[in-house]
C-alpha cells in the first residue's frame, strides 16, 4: 500500500518538479496544487517531497516581485539541500510572506484629533516585513515527514519633509517558528509569530518642538490540518483542508514637547479567523488543474481607551463571513520549452460593523453597519525550460489580456508592469 501511495505521490509532482513562488502566485492554489514551495508552510513536506520525487538533491531559486502594491521590489533566493530519505536543510532569503500591518488596522485607534495625522499615517504606512531568513530542517519519522521552520524579519522606513522641519522613522520585526508533520495523506502545521513595530515623528519649527511615538507589538498563533485521498493515479480530492489564527497585539501612543497635548490613548485588538475547504486536482503527463471551494469567517475587536482625554472608550468590532471562495488553477506544457498557466480567485466577503464608543462610563454613541465585498483576480504566467533542470517562470499583468503586451517598455502607461514576479529555478 505504501508504494501505490508514493507512486501516485511522485506522479502529482512529476509534472511540477520547477516549483517555484512565483508558479504558486500563478495558480494561486496552495495546499491543493503542491510543489517545493508548500515546503515553507509545512516544513515537514521538504523531505517527503525529495525523497518520493527520487531525485533533485539540491535546489535553488531567485526571484523578483514587481508588483505595483510591493513598495519594496522584493527580491528572494532559496536554497534545499540534503539526502533523499534521511533529512533536509532549507534556507530562503527575504521570503515573501504577507501579514498586513504589523499588527493591527487603521480602525479604532484616532484618539484625537491632534495627533490623528500622524497615527493613520502611521498605521497605513507601517507594515510587517518580509522574512528576511528562514531555516528549515526536515527529517522522517517513520513514513512521515516531520520539520521545524524558524523565521526572522525586519522592515524599516525614514521619512523627512521637504522643508526639514520633520522627520518619521518607521520600523518592525519579527521572529517565529512552524512545525509541520506530512505524510501523503495527513498534513498538520502549527506556528507562533511574536511581532513588533514602531513609529517616531519628530516636529522641529524653532518655535515648537515635540515627537509622537507610536509602540505595537502582538502575537500570531496559527495552523492547519489537511486530508488527502487518492481515488486514482490522476486525481486526488482535498477534504478537508482547515486554517486557523489567531492575532492580539497592543498599542500605546506619547507626545512631547512644547507643542504637546494630554493624550495617553492606549489600544488593544484580538482577531480570530478560521477558513474550511475542499478541492480537486487533475493531472496528465504534461498538465495540471485544481478546482477549489472555501468558506471562512473571521472576528476582530479593537479597543482604544485615552484616560485623558474625558475618559474616551472606543471599541471597534468586525464580523466577516467569506462564502464562497472559489479558486482554479491549471498549466499546462505547450512545447517542450515552454509551459502556460492560469489561475482566478472569485470572493464574496459579508462584513458587519459595529462601532461603540463610551465616554466617563456612559455609552452615549452607537453605529452598526453591513457590507458586501466582492471581487475576482485572474493571474497568468509562463514558464521557459531551459534543459531538464533550469526554468525562468514569469506572472504577467491581467492588463495584458485586454491592453496588449507592452514587449518593449514592460509596463501600460507607466502604472503597471508587464510582468509582476520572476523566479529563475536550478535542480539537480
Amino acid at each position: 500500500m505504501r508504494k501505490v501511495i508514493i507512486g501516485l505521490l511522485a506522479c502529482l509532482i512529476a509534472v511540477s518538479v520547477f516549483a517555484s513562488e512565483t508558479r504558486r502566485s500563478v495558480l494561486n492554489m496552495q495546499g491543493y496544487i503542491c510543489d517545493m514551495m508548500d515546503a515553507w508552510s509545512n516544513p515537514g513536506y521538504l523531505i517527503n517531497y525529495h525523497t518520493e520525487l527520487g531525485k533533485d538533491a539540491v535546489g535553488m531559486e531567485f526571484g523578483y516581485d514587481n508588483a505595483p502594491n510591493n513598495a519594496d521590489n522584493s527580491r528572494w533566493g532559496y536554497l534545499h539541500y540534503g539526502t533523499p530519505g534521511v533529512r533536509y536543510l532549507g534556507v530562503a532569503v527575504n521570503r515573501m510572506t504577507y501579514q498586513g500591518l504589523t499588527p493591527f488596522s487603521v480602525t479604532g485607534f484616532s484618539p484625537g484629533a491632534f495627533n490623528a495625522t500622524f497615527l493613520t499615517y502611521a498605521l497605513d504606512t507601517l507594515q510587517a516585513p518580509h522574512n528576511l531568513l528562514d531555516v528549515i530542517y526536515s527529517t522522517k519519522m517513520g513514513n512521515a515527514g516531520v520539520g521545524v521552520n524558524a523565521n526572522f524579519g525586519m522592515w524599516g522606513m525614514n521619512r523627512e519633509t521637504m522643508g526639514g522641519d520633520s522627520t518619521l522613522d518607521l520600523s518592525s520585526m519579527k521572529f517565529g517558528l512552524l512545525f509541520g508533520y506530512h505524510t501523503p495523506a495527513i498534513a498538520i502545521t502549527l506556528g507562533f509569530d511574536y511581532l513588533t513595530g514602531s513609529c517616531e515623528g519628530v516636529l522641529d519649527t524653532g518655535a515648537t518642538q515635540m515627537t509622537e511615538k507610536l509602540d505595537l507589538s502582538g502575537m500570531n498563533i496559527y495552523g492547519g490540518f489537511k486530508y488527502t485521498m487518492y481515488p486514482n493515479q490522476n486525481t486526488k480530492i482535498i477534504l478537508p483542508k482547515i486554517g486557523f489564527g489567531y492575532d492580539n497585539g497592543t498599542g500605546t501612543f506619547e507626545q512631547s514637547g512644547t507643542g504637546s497635548v494630554a493624550y495617553d490613548p492606549e489600544y488593544k485588538e484580538t482577531e480570530m479567523m478560521i477558513t474550511l475547504g475542499t478541492g480537486i486536482v487533475w493531472h496528465g503527463n504534461a498538465w495540471e488543474a485544481g478546482l477549489a471551494g472555501e468558506m471562512g469567517y473571521m472576528s476582530n475587536k479593537a479597543t482604544s481607551t485615552d484616560e485623558n482625554a474625558a475618559d474616551v472608550e472606543v471599541t471597534v468590532t468586525n464580523n466577516a463571513i467569506i462564502f464562497p471562495r472559489v479558486k482554479a488553477g491549471a498549466e499546462s506544457r505547450v512545447f517542450s520549452w515552454l509551459t502556460a498557466r492560469a489561475g482566478m480567485t472569485y470572493q464574496l466577503w459579508m462584513v458587519t460593523e459595529k462601532t461603540e464608543a463610551d465616554y466617563a462610563g456612559t455609552t452615549s454613541d452607537m453605529e452598526e453597519k453591513d457590507d458586501f465585498v466582492r471581487n475576482m483576480n485572474m493571474q497568468i504566467g509562463l514558464g521557459v525550460h531551459f534543459g531538464p533542470n533550469f526554468t525562468l517562470d514569469a506572472e504577467v499583468s491581467e492588463d495584458l489580456l485586454y491592453n496588449g503586451p507592452y514587449l518593449l517598455s514592460g509596463a501600460n502607461n507607466g502604472t503597471n508592469p508587464m510582468n509582476l514576479c520572476v523566479s529563475a529555478t536550478y535542480t539537480f
